[in-house]
């Protein structure tokens, strides 16, 4: 098994948990897999910052590097921070990050090889609050701010903080295969291991800003009934209120109407299956999720993603 060294670059500002959380899925990684493997430890950590001394991160947290970040990259894969542009980082990577097979930028990293023009006409995620500046500063990025990370060619990119920890899991399946990936996010406690394409905001997580408890105990009601009767009746009913009064307050609440609702958290939940329950057959999950059945299914992921829920799962 081939050893990969990982270098995570450090600057002053920088969001901890996009290094500390990486570097939790590798260094977990190699404690499942050295007591069995001959060849040590699958991945090698090393960390820098631009004159060698130590970075305050956010929250004041004090981390100190290795080295020193100078001369030539003999790594295979390069984290950038999640941080303000730092010239001397900037520069270091047009003279030397070439040398490396992969560079992971998750937040504000892409800003440093969107500066340098590493990004031109390269898929790019970047955090959805600075999404819309990101692409107007640098036209020639296909920037988005709605998939949690993006892989293209040797870039993988990001929306940051947790996200960076999916990224992480991601890198693992790539290098090692998906049961070291799946037994590391066990180990770490990590609820769901989302593919990329997993929006930044889900569904559920935009509506629970509503204040009204009828609806909050309808939007609980859909999560844990999702093969029940989920009509805007059966709904208006849970929430003592009339069908036109409650599709008015619930649009009002949540930003979209209860069909739309329902649509989207049966499709997350689809997703989140397919990717994290491979033993699952298609029909299944379309049964699990409140499709009427597989074809349903079938066209909602057309719909959304543009590919059946079979290449969905191969792709995740």
């Amino acid at each position: 098994m081939p050893s990969r060294s990982v270098l995570f670059i450090l600057t002053d500002k920088m969001e901890a948990l996009d290094t500390t959380g990486p570097a939790t899925v590798f260094d977990m990684a190699n404690r499942l897999l050295s007591p069995t493997s001959p060849q040590g430890h699958p991945y090698t950590l090393h960390t820098a910052s631009p004159d060698g001394d130590k970075v305050r991160a956010s929250g004041g947290l004090i981390i100190v590097p290795d080295s020193v970040l100078e001369g030539p990259c003999k790594t295979h894969t390069i984290v950038l921070p999640n941080a303000p542009s730092d010239l001397r980082v900037a520069a270091w990577l047009r003279d030397h990050s070439w040398r490396a097979e992969r560079v992971v930028a998750p937040g504000g990293g892409a800003t440093l090889l969107a500066e340098s023009g590493f990004l031109n006409g390269v898929r790019t995620s970047t955090h959805w609050s600075s999404a819309s500046d990101f692409a107007t500063k640098y036209p020639k990025v296909k920037a988005s701010g709605k998939s949690i990370f993006i892989h293209d060619g040797r870039f993988w990119t990001g929306a940051g903080f947790t996200s960076s920890i999916d990224m992480a899991l991601a890198l693992v399946e790539e290098d090692y295969g998906q049961k070291l990936s799946l037994k590391v996010a066990r180990q770490i406690v990590v609820f769901l291991r989302r593919p990329y394409n997993q929006s930044q905001i889900s569904t559920q997580l935009q509506a629970q800003i509503t204040h009204r408890d009828s609806i909050r105990k309808v939007l609980d009601w859909i999560l844990e009934h999702p093969r029940g009767d989920l009509s805007v009746e059966e709904l208006a009913r849970r929430a003592s209120l009339s069908p036109r009064q409650f599709t008015r307050v619930f649009t009002k609440d949540t930003g979209m109407p209860p069909g739309q609702y329902v649509a989207k958290i049966r499709f997350e939940m689809a997703c989140r299956r397919l990717a994290n329950c491979r033993n699952e057959a298609v029909a299944q999950i379309a049964d699990l999720c409140g499709y009427r059945n597989a074809e349903a299914m079938r066209r909602a992921f057309r719909k959304m993603l543009k590919m059946s829920p079979l290449e969905y799962r191969s792709r995740n």
